[in-house]
Order: C-alpha cells, then sequence, then structure tokens
C-alpha cells in the first residue's frame, strides 16, 4: 500500500507539473489568438483600399484560425491533465478504504481458520471408551445402544 500510494503521489505531483505548464502555455497561445484576430481585423479594411492584397488577408485568417486551434488543442490536454489529476486524487482517497476491506477478508479467514483449528482440537479430543475390554470397531461406534 505504501508503493501504491507513493506513485499515486508521484502522479499528482506530475500531473500539477504538467497543468502549470499547460496554463502557461495557454496564456501564450490566447495572446497569439488575440494578436492574429486583431491583425486580421486591422488589414480587411485595408484590402477595400489596396494597401493589403486579398491573399494577406487569407494567410492572416489562417494564422488565426491555426491560432485559434492551437488554443483547442492546448485546452482539451488541460482538461485531460485536471481529469486525470481528479482520479488520482480519487485513487489515493480509496487507497485506505481498500486496504481496510483487504485486512477485514484476511481476519475472516483468520477467524474460519480459528474456527475450524478449534473443532478439529474438539473432534480429536473426544475419547470413545469400550463397554468391554477388547478390540475397538469404528463401526460399533455409530451403533452403541
Amino acid at each position: 500500500m505504501r508503493q501504491q500510494t507513493a506513485a499515486l503521489r508521484n502522479k499528482a505531483t506530475s500531473l500539477r507539473a504538467q497543468l502549470a505548464q499547460i496554463n502557461d502555455q495557454l496564456r501564450i497561445q490566447q495572446h497569439q489568438v488575440t494578436s492574429a484576430q486583431d491583425l486580421l481585423d486591422r488589414i480587411r479594411p485595408l484590402t477595400a483600399q489596396g494597401y493589403v492584397s486579398i491573399l494577406q488577408v487569407k494567410q492572416q485568417e489562417a494564422a488565426a484560425l491555426q491560432a485559434q486551434a492551437q488554443y483547442k488543442t492546448l485546452m482539451r490536454q488541460q482538461l485531460e491533465l485536471r481529469q486525470q489529476g481528479q482520479a488520482t486524487q480519487q485513487a489515493l482517497a480509496q487507497l485506505p478504504l481498500d486496504a481496510a476491506t483487504q485486512r477485514n477478508g484476511i481476519e475472516r479467514q483468520l477467524s474460519a481458520v480459528s474456527q475450524s483449528m478449534a473443532q478439529n482440537e474438539m473432534q480429536r479430543a473426544v475419547i470413545f471408551r469400550a463397554q468391554r475390554d477388547g478390540m475397538f470397531d469404528e463401526n460399533y461406534v455409530g451403533n452403541t445402544p
């Protein structure tokens, strides 16, 4: 159980570190999404005046969409890490309960073995006395008058 606890705690620590890294990446990516969209909003009106080509607008639209897609990918990763973290915390909380259940099962088995041993000892201690001197016949035990 100690090994399981240590392994789960290590996993939880690792997941928290990964989540912190994803959160940092999300902040950066959110800035890139905003910047790409702002630039797109600025250059669209310039197309009508001939300062910016339609190709440049399309390229900026693609860049803005790519930034949004990367942001959504990071959001999915963040969600997965959070779910893994919650599952790990639940597993950590469940360990003592599982150990108690296992301990109770072992105690029940020990009790059953002790009871069986006591019954065996009682049966071994039963003394059969013959009504007269001579040979003992086990068939006779069940047919005593």
